[in-house]
């Protein structure tokens, strides 16, 4: 790729992903992660060279992606509902769905200051109260440090549903 810029190089691999039948916008949001940057960093920065070290990391991320790997694997991390989780092959990815299931329990169980059921003991403590369970379902899952913490195994939907409803 030689001595190309953040936005010419990252521009260049998001459509070779897209030529590829893959999403384009994952390189940019593995790269972003990687930097630590918000968007306003990529915009002060993206006419800057980039550096042959980050070059071959990008390189090695498309290879990633192109084999399927999701991009929040590749990161070891991911966001949910403001906090970041450690994420890892053992883990299931957390869904924007579930946060908003999260918001709802949230918003629909009842509350005390001890608490009650499961999702009010939890809604006290900082009103987070997914800590309190694992969505991931491999023994190694739990072990992972931002993991959740008490087991579902394979439920549903509808059974995490009935289940806030505490």
């Amino acid at each position: 790729m030689g001595n190309k810029t953040y936005q010419e190089v990252l521009s260049w691999a998001s459509s070779f992903l897209e030529e590829q039948g893959k999403e384009g916008y994952a390189i940019f949001y593995v790269f972003l992660g990687r930097k630590k940057w918000t968007k306003t960093d990529w915009l002060l920065h993206m006419k800057e060279k980039m550096p042959q070290g980050e070059q071959t990391q990008l390189k090695q991320d498309l290879n990633d992606l192109l084999d399927d790997y999701p991009p929040q694997y590749l990161l070891g991390y991911e966001e949910f509902y403001g906090r970041l989780f450690k994420v890892n092959s053992a883990t299931l990815i957390p869904r924007p769905e579930t946060e908003e299931l999260v918001k709802w329990c949230l918003q629909n169980t009842k509350n005390s200051k001890r608490g009650e059921g499961t999702c009010g003991r939890c809604r006290y403590r900082d009103r987070s109260y997914f800590y309190d369970f694992e969505i991931g379902t491999s023994p190694m899952a739990s072990r992972c440090g931002g993991c959740f913490k008490r087991g579902f195994g394979n439920s549903s939907i509808e059974q995490l549903y009935a289940w806030c409803r505490c």
